[in-house]
């Protein structure tokens, strides 16, 4: 996570390799307004390195007590004080995802073991959540099992 002042970047904590990227790419936003505040986010092609899978997603920039990332393996933005979006594209850069560092021996199976792990300590909170058990499954299907 890179911040400065109110501004937040977040960026995949799997993909390190992502930094030297992220620091030539200029700040590009999306303005997002709220019912009593305006905030930024950043919305970018995603692309899979490995499968040449081109998506979107919008990374939070503004550190504003009411927006939080929730959940525990795979996180989600979502705005406490509810609203409406407005977007205005300005220039986007792509986001060159790697495929979670699969470079190291092993790397894919710790990744799976602190996953479920995170998993399963959410689910004394959560017991009936699908969405942890699919990633409790996912988790375990890293480790081989």
């Amino acid at each position: 996570m890179i911040t400065g002042g109110l501004d937040i970047f977040f960026e995949d904590v799997d993909v390190p390799l992502l930094r030297p990227l992220l620091e030539k790419i200029d700040r590009q936003y999306v303005k997002v307004k709220g019912k009593k505040l305006w905030y930024n986010v950043i919305e970018t092609p995603w692309i899979n390195v490995k499968n040449n899978n081109v998506s979107r997603q919008a990374r939070i920039f503004r550190n504003i007590p009411c927006l939080r990332y929730v959940g525990e393996v795979h996180e989600q933005w979502h705005a406490l004080a509810g609203g409406y979006r407005k977007v205005y594209f300005i220039k986007t850069p792509a986001i060159y995802h790697t495929g979670y560092v699969w470079f190291e021996d092993g790397s894919k199976e710790k990744k799976g073991e602190r996953n479920f792990e995170v998993a399963r300590k959410a689910f004394k909170k959560s017991p009936d959540c699908s969405k942890l058990q699919l990633y409790a499954a996912e988790a375990l299907m890293l480790q081989g099992i």
